[in-house]
């Protein structure tokens, strides 16, 4: 894998996501031409998640596609 650098791209990646309620696989160049914001929290944040996702397009641009990534505590 790739090393990423600040001031430059972010090298390309692939995972599972839940979208709409269903499991998808993502990678980071479906959104090729797109701002991302990737933001990456522990799994245990639990209802501050919740919040953050249904605020979403106040925090960030709503031109941004918004990616939320959580870690278990173990790969803190």
């Amino acid at each position: 894998m790739s090393k990423a650098f600040i001031g430059k791209p972010a090298p390309d990646f692939a995972t599972k996501a839940v979208f709409d309620g269903d499991f998808v696989d993502v990678k980071l160049s479906d959104y090729k031409g797109k701002y991302v914001v990737l933001f990456f929290y522990p799994l245990d944040l639990g209802l501050v998640t919740t919040v953050l996702a249904e605020s979403r397009r106040r925090l960030f641009d709503s031109s941004a596609a918004t990616v939320f990534c959580g870690f278990p505590q173990e790969w803190w």
